[in-house]
């Protein structure tokens, strides 16, 4: 039953219509409730059952819960002020008192068996839920929608009154007149208890925030001589572009961005995942400079908003616990009403508890939902319902339906070649590593939890692409979909803690996408987490972050990256064969180079989702190229490998000695692919040349016994120029000092010729620091005689680069 959580009514639609509040014996399907208000100068909250007797709302300002209660039979609630918190895990507070409320009922009286609340309209049992809100000066208005038994829906509104009045808060009915016929059930609640109430005045105390500290992080640095991105992130901005960072637009205001997207006009609208709820329209946002540019708030009072979307001019941001669409009704470019389009998946307290999206797809709005996280990263129990799915709203019925399951933090959603469906998860539990998902109807994509949902006995659904955790990802963010240009049907993705943007590209094969991804460009601000392309071609790039492993840098903020004439030699994409992998350049190579299998570094494994956090590669064996064929314009190189499999990913290191026919150095020389199904045709084999550059092996002893051992066994994991692939680089080797982990703990050690012995006898017993658990056991294989003399010779490998 509903008193006076939201206030009197003065408006009802239900003229003529015989209703009643009733109490409900069976359990609701939408547990808890959660409802946000917006008060001025008060904290905006949002209400939830923590347990069948305990309901506590959360203060966005503070980010901390500002009110605990129980319902009361005796005519008063228990209020806990001043509750302290981290604002994610725990919370701790102090009873302050017991607080009388008018008509001698409890403050908020939300009857636990009858949750949410329920009308018996003209006998029809129908359910209650918010429909709209509008804010107008110093009132809610608010339109309450129930669902009759047909389908149907039916309307009443209610607006309550709320002034500040120095340190209290000051709320205020107005009782309308005795009308029988028109009365709403809360106005026939109070008749029926015999109360002549025209005027009610209460008065509440305002424990004011002390602010919200933030630490909003130090932009990125860019360094244009040391860009990185050969086995380690890219540092520098790629040369096709030109960057304006317009975060100094938004003064004061922490504008972590959750959402962003275009108007019909060209304004781009900004959601702000921080207190304020707020969303901003950024005016002339493809002006040369800042001073052209203009700033204004379009909406304010969201939670959580992380994502945004203009369809056909509807604006509509993916709440926490809502899909809102927001209107400005009088046109005065500030949208006051917020329309609730769905709000029926389950919804608590748990800080992880985010809602992506919103993507329109086949006349449905979807939005992903990820599941609860404990401190340290696992999942949590007791998950709300369909909590890590991926749902289609039809605004019509105000419902959905699961189109996916198996999701942990799906952290951005978008369209891929072909209208195909994609999915961006992050790693954890049942997720080794950094998913891009290729998504189909009914699928389950492997993370479990309890209670175990139905989609989860179902085969899972393998990515279309890994990216292993830390070498090439942490926490990636919504796709873009190029539509044009030389990577057409690619997409465009960011990484909240990595930073920088990536490319993907995919293939058909087998009926289903899969593929890999390079390095696209650094000089991010921070956290890159939500990315638009506007009309004229600029990307916009939303950063977002917080503490732990949120995000490095800076933490918020705007970034625009407009396109500029620079040509750029780079890894355009990769195709798979049966026997091999081509990759594909951007510019023809320079005579000669690309024929030697030797400059191709890296490995292949594969991933097995647990219940352990993360994970690491399963059977990783070095990548052995048998040969390296250049096509006839230079423009992509065919590696002939012996052990393409299905499940397996391949990481393959391109050397930083790369130049083009125009003479521009490669950018970057990570490539990454990830078989699903294997090819059918197979790679053409071509003789090399006469005269071959190599950029990995000068002055190597050839005629060496153990050199051919040395190219099979080590030289895919371990390059001599210093660049760290799956395994730390023999430059140095000699004489020198490794920090290595031993049992658990950290030790220098002399990496002399029993260290080499050591390291191929018993690869798990010194681990240097900073690198997997990955090399195999070889001794077995090399033989026991041949053990000193390849360790020898490997030795001498790096006296020989060392100049």
């Amino acid at each position: 039953m509903r008193s006076l959580l939201i206030g009197a009514v003065i408006s009802s639609s239900l003229s003529g219509a015989e209703v009643e509040l009733i109490r409900r014996d069976e359990p609701s399907t939408r547990m808890p409730r959660v409802f946000r208000e917006v008060l001025p100068g008060f904290p905006r909250s949002i209400v939830g059952k923590l347990d069948e007797k305990l309901w506590v709302a959360y203060d966005l300002s503070s980010g901390r819960l500002s009110h605990i209660w129980t319902p009361r039979g005796d005519g008063a609630a228990i209020l806990i002020q001043g509750i302290s918190s981290d604002g994610t895990h725990g919370l701790k507070g102090q009873l302050n008192g017991i607080y009388p409320t008018p008509l001698g009922r409890p403050l908020f009286e939300l009857d636990p068996e009858s949750d949410p609340v329920w009308l018996q309209v003209n006998g029809e049992l129908a359910e209650v839920e918010l429909h709209e809100s509008r804010w107008d000066e110093q009132s809610w208005v608010l339109t309450w929608r129930y669902r009759r038994k047909d389908g149907s829906f039916g309307y009443y509104n209610e607006a309550v009154g709320y002034d500040v009045k120095g340190d209290a808060l000051v709320r205020t009915f107005s009782l309308p007149a005795d009308n029988q016929d028109e009365l709403s059930p809360f106005e026939k609640e109070v008749r029926e208890e015999g109360l002549e109430l025209t005027e009610v005045e209460e008065s509440y105390p305002i424990f004011r925030s002390k602010g919200w500290n933030f630490d909003r992080g130090q932009p990125a640095p860019v360094r244009e001589k040391e860009r990185g991105g050969f086995n380690e992130p890219l540092r520098s901005l790629h040369p096709g572009f030109k960057s304006l960072d317009l975060t100094e637009l938004f003064g004061e205001h922490v504008v972590r961005v959750g959402g962003m997207d275009f108007l019909p006009n060209g304004d781009l609208l900004v959601a702000a995942w921080e207190p304020r709820g707020g969303v901003y329209r950024v005016r002339n946002s493809d002006a040369d400079d800042l001073s052209k540019m203009e700033v204004s708030v379009f909406a304010e009072g969201l939670h959580g908003p992380l994502g945004l979307l203009v369809h056909d001019g509807r604006v509509l941001v993916a709440e926490k616990h809502q899909l809102t669409e927001l209107i400005d009704e009088d046109g005065d470019g500030r949208a006051e009403t917020h329309r609730n389009l769905c709000s029926n998946w389950g919804v608590g307290m748990n800080f992880h508890q985010f809602t992506f999206g919103p993507l329109y797809d086949d006349g449905k709005f979807l939005v992903a939902l990820s599941v609860n996280v404990l401190a340290g990263g696992a999942t949590g129990s007791d998950i709300e319902k369909d909590r890590g799915c991926l749902i289609a709203i039809d605004e019509e019925s105000h419902d959905y339906e699961v189109i996916a399951a198996g999701l942990r933090t799906p952290n951005g959603i978008g369209h891929g070649p072909g209208g195909s469906l994609l999915v961006m998860d992050n790693q954890g539990d049942y997720k080794p590593a950094n998913p891009i998902l290729w998504i189909k109807k009914g699928g389950f994509y492997h993370h479990l939890y309890e209670p175990r949902h139905p989609f989860s006995e179902r085969e899972p659904t393998w990515p279309a692409v890994w990216l292993p955790q830390g070498v090439f990802g942490n926490s990636i963010s919504e796709p873009l979909l190029v539509k044009d240009g030389p990577f057409k049907d690619q997409i465009i993705f960011g990484d909240v803690y990595y930073g920088g943007l990536k490319r993907a590209f995919f293939e058909e094969i087998g009926g289903r996408l899969q593929g890999g991804a390079v390095r696209y460009t650094g000089g991010i601000r921070g956290g890159s987490n939500r990315i638009r392309q506007a009309p004229n071609g600029d990307l916009f790039i939303g950063v977002v972050g917080s503490g732990g492993n949120w995000g490095r840098y800076a933490k918020d903020g705007l970034q625009r990256l407009r396109p500029v004439e620079n040509e750029t030699f780079e890894i355009l994409k990769a195709e798979l064969k049966s026997n091999g992998i081509v990759i594909h350049f951007t510019e023809p190579l320079r005579e000669g180079l690309g024929w030697s299998p030797g400059d191709y570094l890296g490995q292949s494994y594969w991933f097995k989702p647990t219940s352990q956090y993360g994970g690491s590669p399963q059977d990783a064996k070095p990548l052995v190229p048998l040969s390296a064929s250049v096509s006839s314009d230079r423009r992509s190189v065919f590696l002939e490998l012996n052990d393409i499999a299905p499940l397996r990913h391949y990481e393959i290191s391109l050397p930083q000695g790369f130049v083009s026919e125009l003479g521009h150095e490669l950018w970057a020389g990570d490539l990454h692919y990830t078989v699903v199904n294997p090819a059918s045709e197979k790679g053409e084999v071509l003789p090399a040349p006469d005269e071959v550059e190599s950029m990995r092996t000068p002055g190597l002893q050839a005629s060496h016994p153990m050199h051919t051992v040395y190219q099979s066994l080590c030289m895919g994991c371990h390059s001599l120029d210093g660049t760290s692939v799956a395994g730390p680089s023999f430059k140095g080797l000699a004489s020198r000092k490794r920090v290595v982990m031993r049992d658990g703990k950290e030790v220098e050690v002399e990496t002399d010729l029993d260290y080499v012995l050591r390291s191929i006898r018993e690869p798990q017993a010194d681990i240097v620091k900073g690198f997997m658990p990955t090399m195999p056991e070889l001794a077995p294989v090399i033989g026991e005689e041949k053990l000193e003399e390849l360790a020898r010779y490997i030795l001498g490998l790096d006296t020989q680069t060392a100049h």
